[in-house]
């Protein structure tokens, strides 16, 4: 069981977290930012997480169960837009962060033109480096989804880089 310290990154004391630790946040973080592409969102799940699950069990046991969370509470906050809309701030932050079309292509772009499943999947594959079985598990749902979810998500992007290249 790993003991969870709140401290100041900014301090000197950041060599005080555990090694084990601080794997455990940048993955949790990698996963949550395939699941809602958005660093802001990413963050708050993550740390969400944590501390539900230091509250509830000491601390964070595993990777697997620090997914679980987070992908829990990105369900949870999902159900909740859908019932109560939010304004974002800067309402044109998208068209005024695009790069100009045929000169770089925008990854994020690529990415958000797939769904929440499609990215998901292909995170836990492509950089987790788990099976379609074990996907299956952790976000339960049939193996032959899975493997449907990766496969579509690979062409979506295929054809993205495709149409961008294009220009």
């Amino acid at each position: 069981m790993h003991k969870t310290k709140l401290i100041d990154m900014d301090t000197p004391e950041t060599e005080a977290i555990e090694d084990s630790d601080s794997v455990l946040v940048l993955a949790g973080f990698r996963f949550a930012l395939s699941i809602v592409n958005n660093t802001a969102d990413a963050e708050d799940l993550v740390q969400l997480a944590w501390l539900r699950l230091a509250r509830k069990y000491g601390g964070v046991e595993s990777r697997s169960l620090l997914f679980r969370t987070i992908r829990n509470l990105s369900i949870d906050r999902s159900r909740r837009s859908k019932i109560v809309q939010f304004e974002p701030i800067v309402a044109d932050y998208e068209s005024k962060h695009r790069t100009n079309p045929g000169t770089q292509i925008d990854i994020d772009a690529v990415l958000s033109e797939l769904t929440n499943n499609e990215r998901e999947c292909l995170y836990l594959h492509a950089v987790e480096g788990y099976k379609a079985s074990e996907i299956a598990s952790l976000v339960k749902k049939p193996r032959g989804t899975v493997l449907s979810l990766i496969h579509r998500g690979r062409q979506r992007i295929r054809e993205q880089f495709s149409r961008e290249m294009a220009f």
